[in-house]
């Protein structure tokens, strides 16, 4: 998990400098950042829904640990985008 952590801080750091640091006002930065917040604040509930209907997942311990993985994914992004609002410098490698 520490590895798709940091994979997660590195993508969201540069999706961060991509949509809203990019932008030239202030009003379509807060508008960039309340728009990648939003969209990791909500539960990716289709995605747990096609994967429990997913057939190659046979075992419903594989289905939860592919949604845990998702939902963490997602979360993670939100928290990181916060974090990157509030000043933290993107973890770039």
């Amino acid at each position: 998990m520490s590895e798709l952590y940091a994979r997660t801080l590195r993508l969201v750091g540069g999706l961060y400098n991509l949509n809203v640091c990019s932008c030239s006002s202030t009003w379509q930065r807060n508008r960039a950042f309340a728009q990648m917040l939003l969209f990791n604040l909500i539960p990716p509930l289709q995605f747990v829904y096609c994967t429990f209907k997913n057939p190659e997942l046979e075992r419903l311990s594989h289905k939860l640990q592919v949604c845990w993985v998702m939902f963490f994914y997602r979360y993670a992004s939100a928290l990181e985008t916060l974090r990157l609002y509030l000043g933290r410098l993107p973890a770039r490698v």
